[in-house]
């Protein structure tokens, strides 16, 4: 009998401490999707509204992790970076269904890499200097001007191309969109 005894306040401790660690799981992910609601677009504040207006049809279908990041990163950006995420914005809304599958097909790859590769990846363009961000940046934005019938060539010739293909590809169009940005400057200066 002493035997059964010990046995059964063994089973019962860890039972207990088992039942304990549960219990704190549970609260402890009851307060982690608490904090992440979906936020009525109608209740974000009218400035950040305009910045993520491109968003508001599918507003309450985006997760709400991702709207609280939007909403974050719309707040603390400056007023050129806002104009840029409203663009990108519109620009994602008139990528077809395929091209952003795609998109987030590479965005979960990124959020499955290990948290110590995704931040190298993040120091790695905070490093960058300010001037090459913004020559990326400005690329970006002359491709998302391009027409779309333009942009589809692109993509299709640049998925079939080696990486140093790629980067000689790149190379060329940045020339020529700086090249197109200097001779319409030029243009607009003569009288």
């Amino acid at each position: 009998m002493n035997f059964l005894t010990y046995r059964f306040k063994r089973i019962f401790k860890h039972s207990l401490i088992n039942l304990v660690i549960f219990s704190s799981a549970i609260l402890f992910a009851n307060n982690a999707f608490a904090e992440a609601k979906i936020t009525p677009f109608t209740e974000l504040s009218p400035e950040i509204q305009e910045v993520l207006s491109p968003f508001a049809d599918s507003w309450e279908q985006i997760e709400p992790r991702r709207q609280q990041m939007l909403i974050r990163f719309s707040q603390d950006a400056d007023p050129e970076i806002r104009q840029r995420i409203k663009r990108h914005a519109s620009h994602w809304k008139s990528l077809p269904i395929k091209e952003r599958k795609k998109v987030r097909k590479a965005m979960r790859k990124f959020d499955k890499l290990p948290a110590h590769k995704r931040e190298k990846l993040r120091k790695r363009w905070r490093d960058m200097p300010a001037e090459k961000r913004r020559k990326i940046h400005g690329a970006f934005d002359t491709f998302e001007q391009l027409p779309e019938e333009r942009r589809r060539e692109i993509r299709e010739k640049v998925r079939n191309m080696s990486p140093e293909e790629r980067r000689e590809f790149l190379k060329e169009i940045a020339q020529q969109s700086t090249q197109s940005t200097t001779e319409a400057g030029e243009e607009k200066s003569q009288p």
